[in-house]
């Protein structure tokens, strides 16, 4: 069992790939590292695609779409430790 305080760990770890995958323009050492990652466990194979779900989500693009029309200072944003 993963503790809480590496799940954190490991969904921040996913996130950081998901965008940098995402956002292209990765070199070779950059996929290798990511292919280092991603098979370091089930849980990061796991992870990776939990975060992926969330960012192909059509709530995530709606709301992204929101926030780009209509900027983000005009929704009300709150924000919790989680740590």
């Amino acid at each position: 069992m993963v503790s809480s305080e590496k799940r954190v760990q490991l969904r921040e770890e996913a996130v950081a790939w998901v965008i940098r995958v995402h956002g292209g323009g990765l070199s070779p050492d950059d996929w290798r590292a990511f292919e280092a990652w991603y098979a370091q466990s089930p849980a990061h194979d796991h992870m990776f695609r939990k975060v992926l779900a969330v960012w192909d989500s059509a709530e995530l693009r709606a709301a992204a779409a929101a926030v780009m029309k209509h900027g983000l200072s005009s929704f009300n944003v709150k924000t919790a430790s989680h740590r």
